[in-house]
């Protein structure tokens, strides 16, 4: 389902990290990144990038990566990161 983070655990060989977000719905949504992250409670995509990527205007770089089409997030998601 789009948005709701990676299903299952098994890694990407095509990439170079392994962590790669497929949906196979309508349309066809995938990333690559380097590594994944779990969110966690009171998290949200401003605050992940800000501490994961250095900057937190990049959040939407996490958005596109991971299929998401709003900032809406649960805790225990996976998400891939740049």
């Amino acid at each position: 389902e789009i948005g709701s983070g990676l299903v299952g655990s098994e890694m990407c060989k095509e990439t170079g990290t392994g962590f790669a977000y497929v949906s196979g719905d309508d349309t066809y949504h995938h990333g690559l990144g380097s590594k994944l992250y779990t969110v966690a409670s009171k998290d949200n995509l401003w605050q992940i990038a800000e501490e994961q990527l250095g900057d937190g205007t990049r959040y939407p770089e996490i958005r596109e990566l991971n299929g998401l089409t709003c900032n809406v997030i649960r805790v225990g998601m996976q998400l891939v990161l740049p």
